[in-house]
């Protein structure tokens, strides 16, 4: 995809409000460092098409956060939304 000059490539600016809203409610350790691995797709994805595809079920349930019901996470090994 790269070779045909298919790909946008973005650099995604932080979310700040984001951002601070994970400082102060997310106090488990272990939730923290998931978030923050993956922060920067949910970030990329706010800035583009608010969608996210991805197997990772955990990091779906810990970024169920007020301000990403505008993202759409999509499952690619699961056949209908309400399995």
């Amino acid at each position: 995809m790269a070779a045909r000059r298919k790909l946008d490539r973005i650099v995604p600016a932080p979310n700040t409000e984001l951002r601070a809203y994970i400082d102060r409610h997310i106090s488990k350790p272990g939730d923290r460092a998931a978030i923050e691995k993956d922060l920067h797709l949910v970030e990329a994805a706010l800035t583009t098409d608010k969608i996210i595809v991805t197997r990772d079920e955990k990091a779906r349930l810990l970024f169920n956060l007020p301000m990403l019901q505008t993202v759409t996470w999509i499952n690619p090994t699961r056949e209908r939304l309400d399995e």
